[in-house]
């Protein structure tokens, strides 16, 4: 055999390895693409859908807190107590938000994303809370309110979703430590939400806002006020 035909047959050789090298990275890339998870991973369309997947569940708790006070619940009676908690099928369920004897609004665990999954896991996890023991200080009256927020989700998210509901992609800052936990979590020292602690929330029902070391960030509704 001739050096040409060594050399030619190297040649092959080191561009055979150089495809499978190159195929090697473009697998790896497209799978990190697929796996999702935070910001960072998250595509511009899985954006828009957990947006709108977010908006749509929080216009539908508030049809279903419509239909019960339609049907003789009031803003007392209406009963937020999730499906997981062991009182849930205890005493009368047709002011539950969520029985199915009740308002039957389907509880959704939280997921990752648009929910950011932290472990180990803080007080409050991510999730879906409502709460009825916070007054939005530009509702009608300074009785409690019925706030449904999606607690702990994803920043991208976070900007979308003002930007679909303000135009903008700012994210407003509550003012005051562990006050999103007071404020959207029912614990028992409650915070009532207002002008001061959120100026740039002032007149919204719906906002997303984060707290103020800006690490988490929470999707606030008024599902029922007064």
């Amino acid at each position: 055999m001739t050096d040409s035909y060594h050399h030619s047959r190297g040649n092959a050789v080191i561009i055979i390895l150089i495809s499978v090298a190159l195929f090697a990275a473009l697998t790896f890339t497209l799978t990190k693409s697929m796996r999702g998870g935070h910001s960072s991973e998250i595509t511009q369309a899985s954006i828009e859908q957990h947006t709108s997947d977010l908006l749509t569940y929080a216009a539908t708790a508030e049809s279903v807190v419509e239909q019960m006070l339609f049907n003789g619940s009031t803003m007392d009676t209406i009963d937020p107590i999730l499906p997981s908690d062991v009182n849930f099928e205890v005493g009368e369920d047709i002011h539950k938000l969520f029985h199915t004897s009740g308002g039957g609004l389907n509880y959704k665990p939280a997921k990752e994303p648009p929910f950011v999954l932290i472990s180990p896991a803080p007080a409050v996890q991510s999730a879906w809370v409502v709460t009825n023991a916070t007054d939005v200080e530009w509702t009608i009256t300074t009785a409690n309110d019925l706030l449904l927020t999606a607690f702990g989700i994803e920043e991208s998210i976070c900007a979308k979703i003002n930007e679909k509901i303000t135009g903008s992609t700012t994210i407003p800052v509550l003012l005051g430590a562990g006050f999103a936990d007071r404020a959207f979590a029912e614990e028992p020292a409650a915070s009532d939400l207002t002008a001061v602690k959120c100026a740039a929330c002032e007149g919204f029902p719906a906002l997303c806002v984060t707290n103020d070391t800006a690490d988490r960030w929470y999707f606030y509704s008024i599902i029922g006020s007064r």
